[in-house]
């Protein structure tokens, strides 16, 4: 069992990623990965963002095992349970569950809204085919505004709206800013208007006069290098992210290319 960050290093190779977040690989391809909930928890509070690459696979009870090794973790559990299979479906009502590209948004708008994320890669696209998952740190993005721009965004409200086709549904508002549920600092409760057929997301901004050039160029920033993580998926990957500093897309992928994940969220 891995319990210091002195026992993680010589049990794998620590690579900081860009802009931010931290991959851990295994020095030795399938070793069992045995970390402790506490160790864990401090990686994440400090990183945001951290994949374990390298590491044995695992079932499906071993990543809700994982999961809950969380200190004080809570799943959520959807209709289908706490473990979501993450890929396409040519039956499905929700863009989550097709090719194309998902843009920017937290986890359990409509819901609950889960503290972390655990994805676990089951199949990766193929390269140079698309499938990249997108993370943006929030809290980068709020330290590069302008004083005038934090003013302004902490008197948005933000409405969400979508037909509950899929696993989720309904109308939500919230603030665009608010306080960091679990640690220091503000996050951005924001999501992208999503245009697609497959279950599209309707996005009201009271505040700003002129909420279409908001949204722009919140794009712009969400796609910043400075804030944005890309994530190449391999086969095996074990990802954990912040849901409440992060926010998170995906690149849209080829119909040639597999890509399949399973998700769990911690409360």
């Amino acid at each position: 069992m891995i319990h210091t960050p002195n026992d993680l290093k010589r049990a794998s190779r620590l690579i900081p990623l860009e802009p931010f977040g931290l991959r851990i690989e295994a020095r030795e391809s399938g070793q069992p990965l045995k970390i402790c909930g506490a160790l864990l928890e401090s990686l994440l509070r400090a990183e945001k963002l951290v994949c374990f690459r390298n590491f044995q696979k695992l079932t499906p009870a071993e990543l809700l095992e994982f999961a809950k090794s969380y200190p004080r973790a809570e799943l959520l559990h959807w209709e289908s349970g706490p473990v979501m299979e993450m890929k396409v479906d040519p039956e499905a009502r929700n863009y989550l569950f097709s090719r194309e590209a998902v843009p920017f948004h937290f986890d359990g708008a409509f819901h609950k809204i889960p503290s972390f994320l655990v994805f676990n890669c089951l199949q990766s696209p193929l390269g140079k085919q698309g499938g990249e998952t997108l993370f943006t740190h929030t809290q980068l993005l709020w330290d590069a505004a302008a004083a005038n721009e934090q003013v302004l965004w902490r008197r948005l409200v933000l409405t969400y709206r979508t037909e509950k086709l899929a696993h989720y549904g309904g109308t939500v508002t919230l603030p665009l800013v608010q306080p960091h549920p679990r640690a220091k600092g503000v996050v951005l409760r924001y999501a992208e208007p999503v245009t697609s057929a497959l279950n599209p997301v309707q996005l009201e901004i009271m505040g700003v006069l002129n909420p279409t050039e908001f949204i722009s160029r919140m794009k712009a920033r969400l796609y910043d290098k400075r804030f944005c993580y890309e994530h190449a998926w391999q086969e095996g990957d074990l990802l954990l992210a912040d849901n409440h500093a992060l926010l998170h897309g995906r690149n849209a992928f080829s119909k040639d290319s597999p890509r399949h994940l399973r998700r769990v969220q911690i409360l």
